[in-house]
């Protein structure tokens, strides 16, 4: 597991920079590059490539934002996101995915996800809807 905080190391609101955001993604570089976009707009970003482990870091704290892939080993993105909901529910969930259809956009959204973004995406539109769904959450 990797993680990675804004410069300052401190937490803001939930609606600014600063707010901690769990990303979960079997690829890497995904990862990485989400990591680094997310740093670079001043959130702090806790990173796993498994899904078992986000569950775990579910159960330990706090997050604004879970953004996970779909399609990973051991465990969706779907099955993910219900236990996110469980452990977590003050928390948005961002699913990502190379296999977006107009179902698993449905599906995703009946059952709870703030959003579905497909992949490949740019990094200014991923951002920008990070930053819509944190805003979301200002008291």
């Amino acid at each position: 597991m990797g993680r990675t905080e804004s410069e300052s190391g401190e937490r803001g609101t939930e609606a600014t920079p600063g707010a901690q955001i769990l990303v979960v993604d079997d690829n890497l570089g995904t990862l990485t590059v989400l990591a680094d976009a997310l740093r670079a707009a001043g959130y702090m970003a806790v990173t796993t490539p498994d899904p078992r482990e986000a569950l775990a870091l579910l159960a330990m704290e706090r997050f604004d934002l879970v953004i996970t892939d779909v399609v990973m080993p051991h465990l969706d993105g779907f099955r993910l996101l219900e236990k996110s909901k469980e452990r977590n529910p003050g928390a948005d969930v961002l699913l990502i995915s190379a296999f977006v259809t107009d179902e698993i956009v449905k599906e995703a959204l009946e059952r709870g996800a703030a959003a579905v973004l497909p992949k490949p995406f740019e990094i200014g539109p991923f951002t920008a809807k990070v930053r819509e769904l944190l805003s979301r959450r200002q008291i």
